[in-house]
């Protein structure tokens, strides 16, 4: 498992961050022989100017695809994709394809939410059985949530209007 991504200089196109090529990672399981879930991160970020201290220059999230699967089917997808001409620009969630999870309608939908971070859905894979491979996973996911927070520059369910 490799975290492939682009390069670190500003450009017009954005750099993309690919896990395991964009296949599903399979994630270890608290409970011997409980069904394995799997992660999916994909995003797209851009190098950016910026003033104080989160400058000289910042990384810029400019789309994003976090999923988590059972089986090879979807349990969360959280997704952000701003370019036209897709009608859904801001953040949401796809809720479960799993048989018996929820209708066949309901998996379709585009649940908003706010910004999500790849921390969080890191934390909603422990919640959902998967083993975490640190014992101080908290307080690095913590420490590492709150310096997402502090230099991101929105937050809320979509890009500030330019």
């Amino acid at each position: 498992m490799s975290l492939s991504r682009g390069a670190y200089e500003p450009r017009e196109t954005p750099h993309g961050a690919v896990l395991n090529q964009n296949r599903p990672v399979v994630l270890d399981m608290r409970e011997h022989g409980a069904a394995r879930i799997s992660l999916v991160v994909a995003m797209e970020y851009s190098i950016v100017e910026a003033d104080g201290d989160r400058g000289p220059w910042k990384v810029t999230t400019r789309q994003y695809n976090f999923e988590l699967e059972r089986g090879g089917k979807r349990l969360f997808a959280f997704h952000w994709h701003p370019q036209p001409p897709n009608p859904y620009t801001t953040p949401h969630l796809h809720l479960s394809k799993q048989p018996d999870a929820c209708s066949p309608a309901l998996a379709l939908l585009h649940v908003p939410t706010g910004r999500v971070s790849v921390e969080e859905v890191i934390r909603l894979a422990i919640e959902v059985g998967v083993k975490p491979r640190r014992d101080d996973y908290d307080k690095v996911l913590s420490e590492t949530q709150a310096l997402y927070e502090q230099y991101r520059t929105w937050g809320g369910s979509g890009p500030p209007k330019a």
